[in-house]
């Protein structure tokens, strides 16, 4: 069976504002994912993410990913479209960051990213989500 979408969950030992600041902030996001961010945070704003190749083992070149922000509800949930600007045969897919709030000082922070059908990378991404939000919880 085809896979089409990736989940991923992890508990941030701090409040949603402050887990919110660091998935949607362009000087906070180069701590723990993106080398060089755009994201314009509001509803039909750009994003813009860069992965430089000699900042990563993975890349065999620079990966550029564009999209558009569908969604912002501030300390809770941040949606946006996720292309990669080299790969036409890469779907045209939607990443989610939603969070909820445990207690004063705990998030979880759940991320989906949906409408992978297709996509010939699925594996190579999943583990990219895997690494990159093991990145986000010791932000914490």
């Amino acid at each position: 069976m085809e896979k089409s979408e990736i989940t991923k969950t992890i508990v941030a030992n701090s409040s949603p504002a402050n887990v919110f600041k660091i998935i949607s902030d362009e000087k906070e996001l180069p701590k723990w994912w993106v080398d060089v961010p755009v994201l314009e945070l509001h509803e039909g704003g750009n994003m813009m993410f860069r992965f430089l190749k000699e900042k990563s083992e993975m890349l065999d070149q620079d990966y550029v990913v564009k999209g558009k922000v569908i969604e912002v509800i501030p300390d809770k949930k941040l949606v946006y479209s996720w292309k990669p600007i080299d790969d036409p045969k890469f779907p045209d897919s939607i990443v989610t960051w939603t969070l909820e709030s445990i207690d004063s000082d705990k998030t979880k922070v759940t991320l989906t990213h949906s409408r992978l059908e297709g996509c010939e990378i699925f594996a190579l991404l999943d583990a990219g989500w895997e690494y990159f939000l093991k990145k986000l919880a010791k932000m914490f």
